[in-house]
Formats: structure tokens, sequence, C-alpha cells
């Protein structure tokens, strides 16, 4: 999915909805997945908001207005990334480390 938007906060407004997202991935709150731009390779924790989380933590949420959103508490999901505008942003679930 693209990036449609980043905000002055550093969060990254993605070109899917959330709920559509988080069914294909079969994933719910709490649950972790891998993030992966251009330059970077990352996990993400399924939040409500980004304020229900620790400070630095990437999240992907829904925003306000259902898009999937990434968002670090206190920090900035774009810089973190390294994304703009247009760019590819690939969300997957987390494999099982044991295999």
């Amino acid at each position: 999915m693209k990036v449609i938007h980043t905000d002055k906060y550093g969060n990254v407004i993605l070109s899917q909805y959330y709920r559509e997202l988080a069914s294909k991935l079969k994933v719910r709150a709490s649950d972790i997945v891998e993030v992966r731009s251009e330059e970077v390779r990352s996990r993400a924790c399924i939040e409500k908001s980004f304020s229900s989380t620790s400070r630095g933590t990437l999240i992907l949420y829904g925003n306000s207005y259902g898009y999937a959103e990434l968002a670090i508490n206190q920090g900035s999901a774009q810089s973190l990334l390294k994304v703009r505008r247009g760019d590819v942003v690939r969300i997957c679930r987390r494999r099982n480390p044991e295999g």
C-alpha cells in the first residue's frame, strides 16, 4: 500500500482502510506486525491509539477517517521508516519465531 499523507507529527497515513487490512492479516489489538519500507524493516504493535503505548513504540491503528496509520508515541514513524507521500509500505503478519 502507499503512503497517502504524513502529518506534522510524523504519523504515516496509508492508502488502505484499517478494518480491511486487519481482516486480511487476521490481526487484532496487541498483535505484532512487520512493517517494511524501501529502506527499513520494523515491527509495529496493533493498538487502538498511539497514546495507549509506551514512548517510542511503533503502532498500527485506524485513524479517525478509518485509514490504516502508523505512528510512534512521542516520535516520528515517518523518520523511522524513511518514507514520504507516494512511497510503498508493506505490512505482514509477524512470523512465528519458533518456525
